[in-house]
């Protein structure tokens, strides 16, 4: 079976997906990935084949969380007014990016047996099936409606009635799908020639016609819920471990030899302001008394020279330091918050944005994680006081300790590959070369 990966986001998206296309490889199947072009060379590391999507979407993360707009969608306003402006101004910069990843994607999803996509794959939708391979939608952060528990969107609603939780869920469609739908529907009429989505989105579309979604995250954070159809499945986190040519630098094992087990500070491509975070951490280091290894990612560092207690690099593998770490700062992405877990280290979680507070708040419901700290109230104090209870609380760590153990008997991949291949055998014409598609 050849299987084209759709990977559009940033590494939280598209890192998950090379851990899945490589237990594909490993099962007998061709795979490729297409993602945006700043991740060619990771994804080529791990000796899959490439499809660029767009062009610089660092710089893009860039322009989004820069300045005004930046503060706006890291603030977890519950200002409609205020949101909405962000959202006008998110959409300003997103919406070339979108025009031209559409194009691409419909490219990469011709000439193949199998789709795998996210929900932002928006060339995916509205299709009667006969121009199109089979597809399966894969995702990191449950978004089909549920009763039991708030949308993503939303993790600090009360968890007051199912009913107010389905609707939660529905609004953050909406709100998802409206931000793209003008250039999703200028981009099937005008370029395509086909007919629109509907106003009311593809949610129809997805449960009509039963496609099979896959949910990359453990059941120790969020079981698969009772309302949710059979075609959905939890399969566990799909864990990229560190290459087995990796090999740290020698000051870095200089310096973990040198004390005891730093903090790891890490905010992947979240967008917060570097000199802001770099010079807060440090200040929270000093008033410790204890030391970090901070990662600075596409970020840097602003300019800032740390102390002798810091330790600084742009990348680590997160399997390979975060067991030797004593703590984890991070941004409440998925992927972090699973390797940190499966470690046993206890996280402080300064989300920013999408689903990233929805983790902070289950981790703090589980016991795991002390409450979330918002970029709007990033002080060394509130690091200080949180470092000190990661450090201490022994419910935090021994409910660390417990979701590792259950997440480190998970096989996440083998689990999705084997739903796929169950999946594949049920598919017409499986043994086809390739689907070829109209252009």
């Amino acid at each position: 079976m050849h299987i084209t990966l759709l990977a559009i986001g940033s590494q939280g998206d598209v890192q998950p997906y090379v851990a899945l296309g490589l237990g594909l490889e490993d099962a007998g199947h061709q795979v490729r990935i297409a993602a945006y072009s700043n991740f060619e060379n990771f994804v080529a590391s791990r000796g899959l084949r490439f499809l660029p999507l767009f062009g610089d979407y660092q710089e893009v993360i860039k322009q989004v969380f820069s300045g005004e707009l930046g503060r706006d969608l890291t603030s977890q306003t519950r200002n409609p007014v205020r949101l909405a402006r962000a959202l006008r101004g998110l959409n300003a910069i997103m919406n070339p990016v979108r025009e031209q990843t559409l194009r691409d994607s419909w490219k990469a999803i011709q000439d193949t047996d199998f789709v795998i996509h996210n929900r932002v794959s928006y060339a995916c939708y509205g299709h009667d099936g006969s121009t199109l391979p089979p597809m399966c939608e894969a995702s990191v952060f449950p978004l089909w409606p549920t009763g039991e528990f708030p949308s993503y969107i939303c993790p600090w609603l009360p968890n007051l009635s199912p009913l107010l939780n389905r609707v939660s869920h529905l609004v953050a469609d909406q709100l998802l799908w409206q931000s793209a739908r003008g250039v999703v529907n200028r981009w099937r009429t005008v370029e395509r020639r086909i007919a629109p989505i509907p106003f009311s989105g593809f949610h129809r579309e997805l449960h009509r016609e039963q496609r099979l979604q896959l949910y990359g995250f453990s059941p120790a954070l969020v079981p698969k819920p009772r309302d949710w159809p059979s075609w959905l499945h939890v399969t566990g986190f799909w864990f990229l471990d560190s290459q087995p040519d990796w090999s740290p630098p020698e000051d870095l094992l200089r310096f973990l030899a040198a004390g005891p087990p730093p903090i790891t500070v890490g905010f992947s491509s979240a967008g917060t302001p570097p000199e802001v975070v770099s010079r807060t951490v440090i200040e929270a280091v000093r008033k410790t008394g204890r030391r970090a290894v901070l990662l600075t990612g596409w970020a840097g560092l602003g300019g800032l020279k740390p102390p002798d207690s810091v330790y600084v690099a742009e990348f680590i593998p997160h399997t390979w330091l975060l067991p030797r770490s004593s703590a984890n700062i991070n941004h409440g992405g998925p992927g972090t918050l699973a390797v940190a877990l499966r470690a046993g280290v206890p996280s402080i979680i300064v989300p920013a944005a999408v689903d990233q507070p929805f983790w902070a708040k289950r981790l703090e419901l589980l016991g795991a994680s002390p409450p979330a700290i918002s970029p709007k109230n990033l002080t060394s104090e509130a690091l200080v006081e949180a470092i000190h209870r990661v450090h201490s609380d022994r419910t935090i760590r021994s409910r660390t300790e417990e979701i590792g153990r259950q997440i480190a008997t998970e096989r996440g991949v083998d689990n999705a590959v084997a739903v796929l291949e169950a999946h594949f055998r049920k598919l017409p014409s499986r043994n086809r070369s390739l689907c070829v598609v109209a252009p």
